[in-house]
């Protein structure tokens, strides 16, 4: 594989996870990441890792007191 290609690729990584690119970019990364084991192990590491964040924060919640005192700052803010 082209080593600056792969650099470019690993670069969008994140983008790519974000749905952030847009064509041909979008198209351009997936391909690469078809064609190069490299890139997609970085890919694949990238995707376990934002797997495992979401499963260790999905559990903790704000309690409805502060939901309530950051609607309340933000209504205020509108207001100014």
């Amino acid at each position: 594989m082209d080593e600056g290609e792969c650099e470019r690729v690993t670069s969008d990584v994140y983008a790519y996870h974000d749905g952030a690119l847009r064509e041909p970019e979008q198209s351009r990364v997936r391909d690469h990441l078809t064609a190069c084991p490299s890139c997609r192990s970085v890919f694949e590491i990238e995707r376990a890792m934002r797997a495992a964040i979401r499963r260790a924060y999905s559990r903790e919640v704000a309690p409805d007191s502060l939901r309530a005192r950051v609607v309340a700052m933000l209504d205020g803010c509108e207001a100014a």
